[in-house]
């Protein structure tokens, strides 16, 4: 792929990650490691890309998101600048988005009564109450 990037550079726009890291997949399994440094160094998170050991799953975060591993990948550490209408443009997909997710919640939940049951629940709840404390005071003598 072509780095588009800041004048004069080869390297790309710093980009929001597309994919999981995974660090829910691997946690708790152990792979082998065939270089002896490796062993020496002790256990950890292994970045293939820059050939370094991390003690751990937060040291390995801060690592693959550093200058150093970004620059590996081909990412200069800038952000490419975007217009007003970039970002109005984004806030109205975003809004269309939730509004979808949004009415298939309502599909899913919709309820006319809801409320009414909801309220003759309570109602119902706080009789027996009633009802349970009209009893303990009945049966006690004191």
């Amino acid at each position: 792929e072509g780095a588009v990037g800041p004048a004069g550079s080869k390297r790309a726009f710093l980009k929001a990650r597309s994919s999981s890291l995974g660090l829910e997949k691997n946690a708790g399994q152990a792979r082998i490691l065939s270089d002896p440094e490796m062993h020496q160094k002790g256990t950890g998170w292994y970045c293939e890309v820059c050939d370094c050991l991390v003690t751990d799953s937060a040291s390995y975060l801060a690592h693959v998101n550093g200058i150093k591993h970004q620059r590996k990948l081909g990412y200069s550490m800038r952000v490419e600048r975007v217009g007003v209408e970039t970002i109005r443009q984004k806030f109205a997909s975003l809004k269309r988005q939730r509004k979808q997710n949004d009415a298939i919640v309502d599909e899913e939940y919709a309820r006319p009564n809801a409320l009414v049951e909801w309220e003759a629940r309570i109602e119902q709840n706080e009789k027996e109450l009633e009802r349970q404390k009209k009893k303990s005071k009945i049966k006690s003598p004191f």
